[in-house]
């Protein structure tokens, strides 16, 4: 049942990367390949610093924290990268939100800060019926922030 769950997810973001790429241009798509996570890492932000558009399955980490994002959305604003920053679009299989998706989007958008110098103001979960929720993160951001403290403490017991 897990395996059947992960193949339909796995074919749902790759229908999003699809549709993505009908609507902007293959060559607005960048897609991170690398396979140790450090490299993943230094090709996502490569991908960032050179502005693209799109970037499917990016790397991020801050201190002990990493995690795969399936899109990175460039979008205007200032930030350390220039005159543009980027959000955190993850997909699921889901057609409701539950509160664990936004713990997840707060997080890569948490990891995003430390490399664009601006926390994103949105975020959004492409649901399974292809539905497009955004979520202004500071209203669960203090949220987040308590668990991942708890999580900390926890962890240093």
């Amino acid at each position: 049942m897990m395996a059947l769950l992960a193949s339909k997810g796995n074919t749902h973001e790759h229908d999003f990367l699809v549709r993505l790429q009908e609507e902007h241009g293959i060559e607005n798509i960048a897609i991170v390949m690398s396979k140790s996570p450090e490299q993943r890492v230094k090709e996502t932000l490569a991908y960032m610093q050179n502005g693209c558009p799109f970037i499917y399955q990016a790397q991020l980490q801050r201190n002990q924290f990493a995690g795969s994002a399936d899109f990175l959305v460039r979008i205007p604003g200032q930030s350390n990268l220039g005159d543009y920053r980027y959000e955190a679009w993850d997909t699921k299989l889901s057609t409701t939100t539950p509160p664990y998706f936004l713990i997840q989007l707060c997080c890569y958008s948490w990891m995003l800060e430390d490399v664009q110098g601006v926390r994103p103001e949105e975020a959004a979960i492409i649901l399974g019926d292809l539905t497009e929720e955004r979520f202004r993160i500071a209203r669960y951001y203090s949220y987040f922030d308590r668990i991942k403290m708890n999580f900390l403490l926890a962890c240093s017991s």
